[in-house]
């Protein structure tokens, strides 16, 4: 069922498209997590090859399945009732759903990409041989994420370096690491750090750049970022 049949004063029609858009989410949450799993075992193996260690298979966690409710706890900020306020101050019917469908759409990119976020979350914080990890954006970031890329490589802890449990990597809550914070719709993900000689990449370097231009401002990063400035 289509958001565009969906009747904001029929409860019925919002829980059948709610019915639908769980079924396909949740495939999507499983590719998700599938292809986290396939990236991080690949990566991590071509890292540490290249460093001339041969380290043994990574054990990484199934993000499990969402809890009954999620999605619709996730989408219902821009559901029916969502429109119907638009409506009430003079936006039309179409208008309302066409930012409702926009504002969805957001929610849902960071509830499929979750799970896939918790998979390599899990690596980073199991793996011994991982002492870190730095923030990879997508094409067009905001000038959050770009200036949290911007910091580069984020270690565990110095403890790290001695054998000793360092700071963990959380996806979202009050539990996330420094540098791994994401925002709805995010698209950045974490990438592994095996070496404390690990490069900036140009992506790190172009963002630095930008932060020593803006003198360290945020409000001037994000007009630059913008390309406002």
């Amino acid at each position: 069922m289509a958001w565009a049949a969906v009747d904001p004063a029929d409860e019925a029609s919002w829980l059948r498209y709610i019915a639908q858009a769980e079924e396909l989410c949740q495939t999507a949450r499983t590719k998700s997590a599938d292809t986290a799993f396939r990236y991080l075992e690949r990566f991590r193996d071509a890292e540490l090859k290249a460093l001339g260690v041969t380290a043994e298979p990574l054990a990484v966690g199934a993000p499990g399945l969402s809890v009954p409710g999620e999605l619709e706890g996730a989408l219902s900020s821009y559901g029916p009732g969502y429109v119907n306020r638009l409506v009430a101050n003079g936006v039309p019917l179409e208008e309302a759903k066409r930012l409702a469908m926009s504002g969805q759409i957001g929610d849902a990119t960071g509830y499929v990409l979750r799970s896939g976020r918790k998979v390599v979350a899990d690596g980073i914080n199991r793996d011994r041989r991982c002492i870190g990890w730095r923030r990879v954006c997508s094409g067009a970031a905001c000038s959050f994420c770009a200036m949290l890329a911007s910091r580069g490589a984020i270690y565990k802890t110095e403890a790290t370096a001695r054998g000793s449990r360092g700071a963990s990597l959380s996806v979202h809550g009050k539990g996330t690491a420094k540098g791994g914070e994401v925002h709805r719709a995010c698209q950045c993900h974490m990438e592994p750090v095996y070496s404390h000689r690990s490069r900036p990449t140009p992506q790190e370097r172009h963002y630095d750049a930008v932060w020593r231009e803006a003198g360290g401002d945020p409000i001037q990063f994000r007009r630059l970022i913008e390309g406002r400035a």
